[in-house]
């Protein structure tokens, strides 16, 4: 029997320091091949499967940031810088892994949003079915989802109606045009707010209006 596959069953860092001795002085004969090709696979699988774990678990804290803002906290943004931080990582150590990211992408958001939901005790519904997060938002560990704390604004009787109708358009999984936006806005009972209300509103739609989430063409 070989000694060195004999090692593998009784000593694995022995193992593995005979094998890098074996390698270096590139005596082929000595090594324990079939385990050292499984080793090998499974350190590739390892790294994919840390892949998955960092990415599920920056989707999961950026659902939780956007979607239960009453309840953030500096932990939630911590988590979402780390584990940026380690996919950015593993890209520049293993560059090929960029296409693996995309290949499970989809599948890692749908774990997200499962776990979101369970973690948050919100319906699975109110996390899109579709992920809204570009992909170089997600490798960015400074990014956080907008909400409309950042509009400076507070909803109130009519308005209110305003502002959660433009939010349920802007979340929406099929897109909208700007014209279909419009319409919408037009739609909405007249005269329910004042003039500074209008204002507001309008400085939201503007907003709304300049973001990536409409399709092109007629409304």
């Amino acid at each position: 029997m070989n000694t060195t596959k004999a090692l593998y069953e009784t000593d694995f860092n022995l193992w593995l320091t005979e094998t890098v001795n074996l390698l270096r002085k590139g005596d082929v004969e000595k090594l324990d091949l079939e385990n050292l090709a499984e080793e090998v696979e499974d350190m590739g699988n390892n790294r994919k499967d840390a892949l998955e774990s960092n990415l599920i678990r920056v989707l999961q804290h950026l659902l939780k940031w956007k979607y239960q803002p009453q309840k953030r906290t500096n932990s939630w943004k911590a988590s979402i810088t780390e584990h940026s931080l380690r996919l950015t990582r593993a890209f520049k150590k293993s560059p090929s892994l960029k296409s693996y990211f995309e290949d499970v992408f989809a599948e890692c958001y749908q774990d997200a949003r499962l776990i979101s939901a369970q973690e948050t005790g919100l319906d699975i519904l109110v996390f899109p079915e579709i992920c809204l997060f570009e992909r170089l938002d997600v490798l960015n560990p400074q990014y956080l989802p907008e909400d409309w704390n950042h509009l400076n604004v507070v909803c109130s009787g009519g308005f209110c109606r305003y502002i959660l109708l433009l939010h349920r358009i802007a979340n929406q999984t099929r897109p909208y045009t700007k014209k279909q936006t419009w319409k919408y806005f037009q739609v909405c009972e007249k005269g329910s707010v004042n003039e500074q209300g209008k204002r507001k509103v309008y400085w939201v739609l503007r907003w709304l209006l300049s973001r990536t989430f409409w399709t092109s063409g007629p409304g």
